[in-house]
């Protein structure tokens, strides 16, 4: 593993971008057709800069930067998620795990997702890694 390795102690930063149709998207994977997602200009009436991403899209994002990180033999248990604010098309989100503790053979990492421009949270909350092995127990 490199320097942004999870473990207790480790932390990993990244940012990624709400890509454009990324709502659109989601919607249509969720058959969750509510216009406030699929309609730029009730969105902006309501109030929001763009198309909102429903919450559990982000979700994805958390698993995908979490999946790069771990060792095959690691597995992704559970994402414990408390959402804040709606991340919008366009956004530039940035993500923050921090290696918590060892529970048995299961690594517990926090997480923050903040809007890069104003650092505004958006989500917060807990991932779970089962099988998880310690940087110093790596050879």
């Amino acid at each position: 593993m490199d320097d942004q390795s999870l473990r207790p102690g480790g932390q990993i930063q990244s940012s990624r971008r709400i890509a454009r149709y990324q709502p659109i998207r989601f919607a249509a994977a969720l058959s969750d057709f509510n216009p406030l997602h699929i309609d730029r200009e009730l969105a902006v009436m309501m109030g929001l800069p763009d198309l909102p991403l429903q919450p559990e899209g982000l979700v994805p994002l958390i698993e995908q930067l979490i999946e790069q990180r771990i060792q095959p033999d690691d597995a992704l248990a559970a994402v414990d998620v408390r959402f804040a604010a709606h991340a919008v098309q366009g956004q530039l989100l940035d993500f923050e795990l921090m290696g918590d503790r060892l529970d048995g053979n299961v690594l517990v990492c926090r997480f923050t997702v903040k809007d890069q421009a104003t650092e505004g949270l958006i989500a917060e909350g807990e991932v779970f890694i089962r099988n998880a092995v310690t940087g110093s127990q790596q050879q």
